[in-house]
Order: structure tokens, then sequence, then C-alpha cells
């Protein structure tokens, strides 16, 4: 109870203890709210890729892929256990939307630590949970809400030391605790380190302390080698699991970035920076920053130190989905956009101190001025909610769960091989292992089926059967459509003579041919699409192409997205040919009629198309191409 007064109540001890806890169940508010958000907006099943692997794996107690994830793994099936309903996969979509939203509460709360005012402290932790990139890894199973939420705990718990109302191990423990799940906390290091130095030394015994605790949280690692498959049966192989350096061989290039230099800069800045708060976000960060730098240097050795080493580390990392390691800086940017609203304040206040003509007194607009500018920077998280509340509900539909489960209730033959890249093959792996559906099923993740080709000639041979999630003409084997799978057989694969085509985009990715067959189609049925392309340059990013089945309403009533099948678009040499096939599935609700097949390409990042350009390189307006038509029969 916030007051408890044995007759008579004190309104005063009452407003006094509703004053002490405001800060609290303001938080606590802000965290409600935007679970409400998330959970309207979740996923609302099977995902793919990590979503996937990670709905599976939770559930198991497994182990995901390096660096193993094991504080995730550990507090997701604790979760799990809760008496939630819904599916497995549903309740780790979930546990990412608990975990970010109590991200978005204790921000609240290190902004306040700040000396933000309550109204303006709530505004800039409503923008970074409305912001695009934080907001999608809340709704999905995914491993940055809880890595979020640890990195603003760790602020808050900075900033409490420094005030003297927390001692000073539990920093340590929660960067320990930070390190079991997700290693892009220890680029906060620096900065933490720089302003624990300009604060106040801590005594050796509490150093020790916070040491101790730091080493004791990383003891969730041991969870790794008790967990560990047979193949992973050395501590080298561990070591290299742990700390995930294959990984980081194959993206950090430091080299490149050092060749691109200010090109890379901007290139992240206008994918990734820019759109997260918009201009005026963007504008009020760097307000922001500068007041920081100003009033608290420790405080801004923290947040500036922890922001140019999250966002110089993502310069030289070189992975497609290199938006989600920038959610640290997201963060951070968030709080300085707070800064920068009680920057505008301050000028504001000082503009309106004109006394009244007794002397004695502020003027109106001196009492007032604060508090609309406060709720003008609500517009901000608000105007972020209407562009992208769209976006997000488009990317959480349900079509990859219902796609693995329509894959599951097909009369495949007992003990079939069902082979796939394992973006896609882990939701059948979810199925099986976790829903106990078609154990016989024998699904094998490669990602590269042709790399299997005498294995899979070898069972073909023997009579078992063979599908493929999705075609792979490098196999060479022939490959048809049946159901959502693509049934292979021992004859070699022939390419029909294609219809020649020269339509180019942007960035040197031209179609040369394509086989299209009219149908017809019934509903349910996939639509088979060769393409042949040719690399006139390597592309700057890798985009993913779209195959719309388009009605004469101007829907979409069948589509296929995805990465080309022999490698991604910024691995394409110039002067290189590629043969890929795309399987747009007819929606089982399409009318009979003749339908548009409509191709392009986009980058997944930011869901911007490429233009189609001329012969001369010369941009059009149009980002899509127009392949043909087919039509759709009723079902018989």
């Amino acid at each position: 109870m916030l007051c408890n007064a044995p007759v008579a109540i004190d309104p005063s001890r009452c407003w006094g203890r509703l004053k002490r806890y405001r800060d609290a169940l303001i938080g606590l508010g802000l965290a409600l709210l935007a679970l409400a958000l998330y959970g309207m907006t979740l996923l609302p099943g099977i995902g793919s890729g990590d979503t996937a692997e990670l709905q599976r794996v939770v559930p198991m107690l497994g182990l995901a892929h390096p660096t193993g994830y094991p504080l995730y793994t550990i507090l997701g099936w604790l979760w799990g256990q809760l008496p939630l309903g819904g599916t497995p996969a549903w309740r780790v979509n979930l546990f990412s939307a608990v975990t970010a939203a109590l991200a978005v509460g204790a921000l609240y709360l290190a902004a306040r630590e700040l000396g933000q005012r309550p109204l303006v402290a709530v505004a800039a932790v409503l923008a970074l949970a409305a912001s695009f990139t934080f907001w999608s890894q809340a709704t999905i199973a995914e491993v940055y809400g809880l890595a979020a939420l640890l990195l603003v705990l760790v602020l808050l718990a900075l900033l409490r030391w420094r005030a003297g109302r927390l001692p000073f191990w539990p920093i340590g423990l929660l960067l320990g605790l930070g390190l079991a799940h997700h290693r892009s906390i220890v680029l906060l290091v620096p900065g933490l380190l720089l302003a624990i130095a300009l604060s106040r030394p801590p005594r050796p015994g509490e150093a020790a302390q916070a040491l101790l605790a730091l080493l004791g949280a990383s003891l969730l690692y041991l969870y790794l080698p008790l967990r560990a498959p047979a193949w992973m049966n050395s501590w080298p192989s561990l070591w290299q699991y742990a700390t995930g350096t294959a990984m980081a061989a194959a993206w950090f290039d430091l080299p490149r970035f050092q060749a691109e230099g200010a090109a890379r800069v901007l290139d992240l800045a206008q994918r990734f920076v820019w759109p997260q708060f918009l201009p005026a976000g963007t504008l009020l960060a760097l307000l922001g920053a500068g007041r920081l730098l100003w009033r608290d240097r420790a405080s801004a050795a923290l947040l500036l130190g922890g922001y140019i080493a999250v966002f110089g580390f993502c310069c030289a990392y070189y992975t497609v989905d290199v938006g989600v390691f920038l959610i640290p800086a997201h963060i951070i940017a968030a709080v300085l956009i707070g800064e920068g609203v009680m920057l505008v304040i301050g000028g504001s206040d000082r503009l309106g101190m004109r006394r009244s003509p007794a002397g004695t007194d502020r003027s109106p607009i001196a009492v007032w001025l604060p508090s609309i500018v406060g709720l003008a920077a609500l517009a901000l998280p608000a105007l972020l909610l209407s562009s992208n509340l769209g976006e997000i509900r488009k990317l959480n539909n349900d079509r990859d769960d219902r796609f693995f489960r329509a894959v599951m209730a097909q009369p495949l033959p007992a003990g079939a091989l069902v082979i796939g890249h394992w973006s896609v093959a882990d939701g059948l792996r979810y199925l099986q292992e976790v829903e106990g559906q078609r154990p016989d099923l024998h699904v094998i993740v490669t990602a590269d089926p042709s790399e299997q080709r005498q294995y899979i000639q070898d069972e073909l041979a023997h009579g078992r059967a063979v599908y493929l999630l999705r075609p792979w003409p490098a196999l060479g084997l022939e490959q048809q459509p049946e159901g959502q799978l693509w049934h292979v057989s021992l004859r070699p694969l022939s390419v029909e003579t294609m219809a020649p085509a020269d339509l180019r985009w942007a960035e040197g990715i031209r179609l040369t041919g394509y086989v299209l067959h009219p149908g017809p189609y019934h509903p349910g049925e996939a639509v088979p699409l060769a393409l042949a392309w040719q690399a006139q340059g390597t592309p700057q990013r890798s985009y993913l192409l779209f195959v719309h089945l388009i009605g004469a309403d101007g829907a979409i009533w069948g589509q296929h997205d995805r990465e080309p099948s022999a490698m991604p678009t910024d691995r394409w040499r110039a002067g290189e040919r590629y043969i890929d096939i795309y399987s747009p599935v007819v929606h089982s609700d399409a009318p009979p009629g003749r339908y548009r097949v409509h191709i392009g390409w986009f980058d997944l990042a930011t869901l911007h198309r490429l233009l189609l350009v001329g012969a001369d390189g010369a941009p059009g307006a149009a980002d899509y191409a127009v392949l043909g038509e087919i039509e759709v029969a009723a079902r018989p």
C-alpha cells in the first residue's frame, strides 16, 4: 500500500509516497503499453530463419547457432512453462515482446536518472518503442529484446551507482549476464570504463565484488558443453562455437571498410539511422549529444562512447542483417533525443523568463512552455507509430506457419527426405521436434543441396522419395512441383528453351530469359517460373527477388520472395550467368481469371525496391516488370 493511516488518511503523506513511486509506476505503465503494442502485432506462429531456429531450440533446451545464447535459451524455456496457451512457437515470440517491453520501461528510469523531465522521458522511450528495427525484433522469436533489456539495465545500474543509490557489484552482474547472452554488449565496455573513471573509481573491494559477479554470470556458458551435440567433441570446437569466431571472420571486414570509408558510413546512416527516428529525431539526438557533453562528461562518455563503438563495429560488419546490430545505438539515440528536447525546453524557458511587473513571479509562458514542448515531443512516437504499423503487420503474417503446416499435411511417403536451406528447414524441424508431427520424415538442413547430389542420387536409386523445400537448379536433377514441395527424380534437369528477355535493374542485374507456362493452374498450386540472369556488375547489397501474381482487382493472389538460390546478389560477378526457379503458390481462395506475373528486386532491411533502368543505365519510374499472364481455373 502507498499509504497506511489507521484512522484518517493524510493526503500530503499519500502524495509524498506517490511522488516517490511515480517514476516506477510510469515505467511500469510504459512497459505495459509497449507490451500491448507488441502483442497486437506479434508474429502469430512459426517464422523462418533464426526465428524458426529459436522457436525449435528454446522449448527443447537445445543449442542455437553460435554463440549459443545460453541465458536466452534458459529464460525462454522457463517462460514457456507458464500456462500462457498458444503454441510453443507463439510463446517464444511473446517472450521477445515481454523483454523488449521491459527494456522500454527500464529506459524511462535511466532517462529520469539523467535528469530528464517525466514527459520528455516518456516521449523519448516511446520513440524507441515505435521505431522500426526495435519494434520488428520485439514481435518475433529473436535475441535482441533480451539484449536490449540487459544493456538498459547496465546503463541504469551505472547511473544509480553514481548517484549513491546502488552498490557497484550489480553492474558486473548485469554485464556478465549480457556477455552470457549477446556479445554486442562488449561494445559498451570502453564507454562504461571511461564513465566510471570520470565518476568516482570504485574501491578495491567493490571492484572485486563486481568482477566476481561478472565471472559468476559468465558461468552460464557451462550450458554449452552440457548440451553440446556429438560433433562438438573438443575444446577448440566448443571455443569457436561459443565465441562465434567463424562468423566474425566471415563478416567482419575491416580492410573493406577502410576502402569504402565515408561511403559505407553514409550508406548505413541513410538506411538505418535517419529512418529510425525521422529527421526530427536525428536532429534532436545530435542536439542532445551536445547538451550531454556540456553538462555531464561521465554520462556523455558512457552514451556517446557506446554509440560510436556500436556504429563503428557495424560499419565493418558486412552481414545482410547488420541493421539489428545497431539496436544498442538506437537505444542510446532515444536517450539523446530526450536530452535534445531538454535543451529545447531550456532555451524556451530562458526566453520565457520575463518577470511580471512586480518582478517576483515567472510569466505564464515560462510556466507552461516546458510542458508544451514536452507534449509536442510526443508527436515523434506518434509519427513513428503511424508510419511503421503497416509494415510491421505486413511482416508478421502467418504465411510461414501455413506453409510449414501444409508441408507436414502433405501425404508424403514414410521416411521421405526433405531437403532445404537452414532458413526454411528449421520450421519443419520445429514441427517435428516440438509439436511431434511426422517424425518419420528425414529433414536435411544444408546451405547448398547440390553438395548432397551423390547422396540424393543413391537414395533415389534405392527407391526413397526426395523433396526440396524450394527448387535448386544447381542440383542438376529434374524437379517438379508437388504440393508445397519439389519432387526430385533421377532424370537430369533440362531447362526448356527460354523466352528471350532484356530487362535491366539498377546495380547491374539483367534478366536475359524466362520460362512461364500460361496454365491453367488451380488454387493452391505452384506456378513454376524459370529465370536466367546475367550480372553486369556486383550489386552493393544482397537483394531478394519477389514474384507476385496480380489479379484483375490489383491484389496479390500469390507470391514468392527470396534471395537467389546460387548465391546472394552481393557476391555476383560481372559477366556470370545464373539460372533460378521460383514457385509462387496461387491462394486457395483465388477466383478464376487471368493473373499478371510481376517480378522485381528489394532490400529486405529497408523494403526499398530497385528501379528498372534502360540500356544506357538511366533509371526509369517502374520498380517491377510484367513477365506475362497465367490463367487460374476453378478447382475441379
